[in-house]
C-alpha cells in the first residue's frame, strides 16, 4: 500500500519509490533514490535516477494537479529518503552486537552439557537397576513360551 502518490507515475511506499517506466512500475529502494523537481509554466517535471544510471522524467500538468501537491510529494520523497538512510545506518550499527549475541548463543553449550549429564545419570541408574535384567529374562522366557506354542518367536 502506498503512503502517497503523484498520479499513476509515482508512488511512495514505506521502503521504495515506484516509478512508471515504459508501461511498467520500477520500485527503487528509498536510500538510493535521487529526485529532482523543476517547474515550467503549466508543468512540473520530476526527475528520478534509475539504478542503471538513466533518468526518468515524470511530467505532471499543473492544471490537473496543483503545484503545492507536487512540491508536497517531492518533499515527502526527500524526507522518506532521509529517514531510510538514518534507518539503514541504525540497522548497520546494530549488526556487530547482533552477530556477537549470535556467536555467544552458538558457543553456549551449557544446555547440551546439562542434557548429556542427565542422560549419563539415567543410563547409570538403569545399568545399576536390578529390575532391568530380571525384566529382560522374563521377556525372553515369555518369548520362548510363545515360540513353543506358535512356532514363531516374537521380536
Amino acid at each position: 500500500m502506498s503512503k502517497s502518490s503523484l498520479g499513476d507515475s509515482l508512488r511512495l511506499y514505506e521502503h521504495a519509490l515506484g516509478v512508471a517506466v515504459d508501461g511498467r512500475t520500477v520500485e527503487l529502494p528509498l536510500p538510493e533514490v535521487p529526485v529532482l523537481d523543476n517547474y515550467s509554466g503549466k508543468d512540473a517535471h520530476i526527475y528520478v535516477a534509475l539504478p542503471d544510471g538513466r533518468r526518468q522524467m515524470v511530467t505532471v500538468s499543473l492544471e490537473e494537479t496543483p503545484e503545492s501537491e507536487v512540491r508536497k510529494f517531492v518533499v515527502e520523497v526527500f524526507n522518506a529518503v532521509a529517514d531510510a538512510k538514518v534507518s539503514r545506518a541504525e540497522r548497520l550499527a546494530r549488526v556487530p552486537q547482533a552477530e556477537a549475541e549470535l556467536d555467544a548463543a552458538i558457543a553456549d553449550t551449557t544446555a547440551q552439557e546439562q542434557a548429556g549429564d542427565r542422560l549419563s545419570d539415567v543410563l547409570a541408574r538403569q545399568k545399576s537397576d536390578a529390575r532391568f535384567p530380571r525384566a529382560r529374562h522374563e521377556l525372553d522366557e515369555a518369548r520362548d513360551r510363545w515360540d513353543q506354542l506358535t512356532g514363531r518367536r516374537p521380536a
